[in-house]
């Protein structure tokens, strides 16, 4: 009788370190998907700050572009404007000739 004992003893330390085993693994997994879910949430926040510069760089560049476009145009309508000058300056300066000379052979 007491052999009959000794094997249920055994078989219950087996069934009882089994389970304590189970409730590790169990705790390990709980732990690792805590971890995962950790590190998803982490990349998934990383991702949507690098979207959102993503369409803040996009939306600076098209701003600089713009920018660049109505430099260029200014710069192109002051030299137009300093070339009409240069013009209308030629032509003062030989109307004052041509008047200048007028008055020489009027004396």
């Amino acid at each position: 009788m007491h052999h009959k004992n000794l094997r249920i003893v055994i078989k219950t330390d087996k069934k009882n370190k089994i389970e304590s085993d189970l409730e590790l693994l169990r705790d390990q997994i709980k732990a690792e998907k805590l971890e995962w879910e950790r590190t998803k949430m982490r990349l998934e926040n990383q991702a949507t700050a690098t979207r959102d510069e993503k369409v803040r760089l996009h939306a600076d560049l098209k701003e600089a572009q713009i920018k660049n476009e109505q430099i260029t145009e200014l710069k192109r309508s002051i030299e137009a404007d300093q070339k009409e000058k240069t013009e209308l300056g030629k032509v003062l300066r030989h109307h004052k000739m041509f008047q200048k000379a007028e008055k020489m052979t009027k004396h």
